[in-house]
């Protein structure tokens, strides 16, 4: 089964926060779509019911229940025929949460959702309705985002609370392992990192690692590293007024002549001619 990096864009359309209301079934776009993505993805979801895969394992999800997808999280929805959802979808980038939020998210093992009891759920559509409002009158001022920041942090928190006191089925071990590795990488992937770095890092040998993370994605280990640092890359030729070279130093490439092969490869033309194509030249 093979996974898809989704980039930052267009879903953010680059601001570091949306806010949908969303309905989606079976033939939805990422229904049975494997993939990971680098902001924090959550849905309230308010009618319907679906399964979604999280790190391996299957949950099911309806009506007063939430989740939150982190950027270390490989995930995909799994609505049946016949069966719909509807839910808030909330999506961020890490760095519109305080450090703190960030830190507490990130340690958490296993998956991050739990069907509601009744007190807590009036708790958390009244967050989400309220943030959807919020968003929907387009305010451009600083109390606003303040606003949306706070009520988003007490969803996490709300959801934090509920996931430590009613048990969900935990990961097994080598999709926490797998999870771990995935935050390695997106961490440190500036750094060189070796498949033996990553194994250690899980509490895993190197062979039995490759084995489970090779299954479990439909690529290699450096397949997913280098797919990942591509990802990167092509984000700061979007948005950032650094040359070729810098970039290329920035995500981790051992040279700037390795990039510029690597990118062709995947993207079809030369970082530079990618850049002029897409109109993102430096100021």
């Amino acid at each position: 089964m093979q996974f898809d990096i989704l980039p930052q864009e267009p879903f953010l359309n680059g601001k570091p926060y949306n806010i949908e209301d969303c309905y989606s079934e079976q033939a939805s776009l990422f229904n049975n779509r494997l993939h990971f993505h680098p902001f924090y993805e959550m849905s309230v979801i308010y009618e319907g019911c679906s399964d979604f895969l999280i790190n391996g394992n299957v949950y099911t999800l309806g009506d007063h229940s939430i989740q939150l997808i982190r950027p270390s999280d490989y995930h995909r929805q799994q609505t049946g025929a016949g069966q719909h959802i509807r839910y808030y979808n909330i999506i961020f980038m890490p760095e519109f949460l305080t450090k703190q939020m960030q830190d507490a998210l990130g340690r958490t093992e296993g998956v991050l959702c739990a069907n509601l009891g009744k007190t807590d759920w009036r708790s958390c559509i009244r967050l989400a309705r309220a943030v959807h409002r919020a968003f929907s009158e387009r305010q451009k001022d600083d109390l606003t985002e303040v606003f949306l920041r706070c009520n988003i942090e007490n969803l996490c928190i709300l959801l934090l609370h509920c996931c430590q006191g009613t048990p969900v089925p935990c990961s097994d071990i080598s999709s926490e392992a797998i999870r771990r590795a995935v935050l390695y990488i997106h961490t440190r992937y500036r750094e060189p990192i070796t498949l033996a770095q990553a194994a250690e890092h899980a509490g895993l040998s190197a062979s039995y690692f490759s084995g489970i993370f090779h299954k479990a994605m439909g690529v290699t280990f450096a397949r997913y590293l280098l797919d990942y640092r591509l990802m990167i890359a092509e984000r700061y030729l979007r948005q950032a007024d650094l040359s070729v070279k810098q970039i290329a130093s920035a995500c981790g490439f051992r040279s700037c002549s390795h990039f510029n092969v690597v990118f062709k490869q995947r993207f079809g033309c030369a970082p530079g001619a990618w850049r002029d194509r897409n109109h993102c030249g430096t100021s």
